[in-house]
């Protein structure tokens, strides 16, 4: 008789897995939504709809540096 214990994992998440990185998008989701709005729009321009930053500065009417800047404060608020 053969021994055979074969590890194979799905490269598929599980669906606990799922479920957890859902809730986090949905809670993340929400605290973007919360943010002032100035850095709201950045992070949603560039982040979420993933536009370039020459297409989010043209949107906003601010510099590529205002634009870093934004999304530095808005990273910070998000983290804390």
């Amino acid at each position: 008789e053969s021994d055979l214990s074969l590890d194979i994992e799905c490269p598929q998440p599980r669906p606990d897995e799922v479920a957890e990185q859902r809730e986090r998008l949905a809670q993340t989701m929400t605290r973007i939504a919360t943010l002032p709005a100035g850095l709201r729009d950045a992070v949603h321009l560039r982040l979420v709809q993933d536009r370039d930053t020459d297409e989010v500065c043209a949107a906003l009417a601010i510099s590529e540096e205002n634009l870093f800047v934004r999304l530095h404060r808005a990273r910070r608020q998000l983290a804390s």
